[in-house]
């Protein structure tokens, strides 16, 4: 499941950029989720650096890992609200088996009708300055 939306809410700092691998924003908004899911009764793990943006992991009835990036340049004024682009990924673990026999899992995109989708979702309408939420499950 991916989301994607607009807010100026949720801006990383210079310093937060530098200390990600590739210089991504999404730290701060997926902090903003990630607190959500926690006061939901969820025990999301801390936030970590991936080379395409931040995420952190839940369990819940599968394991789901929750990825955050915010489109947001060197020139992004700090306290301006100015809208940046946000895109929020969903992925769960399944369960597949190899050759028919070999045990394995693959890491696909959480569908749309997905309980822990939904409240990720609600999660992010709650969130401060949120425009409108497009939703894909590609």
């Amino acid at each position: 499941m991916i989301f994607e939306f607009q807010t100026g809410a949720y801006p990383d700092t210079a310093a937060t950029m530098a200390d990600h691998i590739n210089g991504m924003a999404g730290r701060a908004l997926l902090s903003a989720i990630r607190e959500g899911l926690v006061a939901d009764g969820l025990s999301p793990t801390p936030i970590g650096a991936e080379d395409w943006g931040w995420y952190t992991d839940v369990e819940a009835d599968m394991h789901y890992m929750i990825g955050a990036i915010v489109y947001q340049d060197d020139a992004y004024t700090a306290g301006s609200n100015a809208p940046l682009d946000c895109l929020v990924q969903v992925w769960r673990t399944e369960p597949r088996t190899l050759l028919g026999f070999i045990p394995s899992k693959r890491e696909v995109h959480a569908p749309l009708d997905d309980p822990l989708v939904g409240q990720i979702e609600a999660v992010i309408r709650s969130l401060e300055a949120v425009g409108d939420i497009q939703r894909s499950s590609t």
